[in-house]
């Protein structure tokens, strides 16, 4: 995933009212499903610290989730702060 991560340029989009948080967890697994159909990727919508977000997921070869802010590429474990409430895989 990092060298998918470094190689994918969703994060570098700017953010707008037409291209918001929902727009970047849904470019970012189409691109994960072009890299490789056999990543079990997902999408998520649920609250952060900052409100409703969209943001996406990932299961591990180690099978742990983790999750992946497509604004910034940012990769950490489920935490208390994030709580989905919808998820797509």
């Amino acid at each position: 995933m990092d060298k998918f991560l470094a190689y994918d340029k969703t994060d570098k989009r700017k953010y707008t009212k037409k291209f918001d948080c929902n727009s970047f967890s849904t470019v970012l697994l189409g691109r994960i499903t072009e890299w490789d159909s056999t990543l079990a990727a997902g999408e998520i919508f649920g609250y952060t610290p900052g409100g409703a977000h969209a943001f996406n997921a990932i299961i591990t070869t180690d099978l742990e989730v983790e999750y992946i802010e497509p604004q910034t590429d940012k990769r950490f474990k489920p935490n208390k702060n994030w709580m989905p409430w919808f998820a797509k895989f």
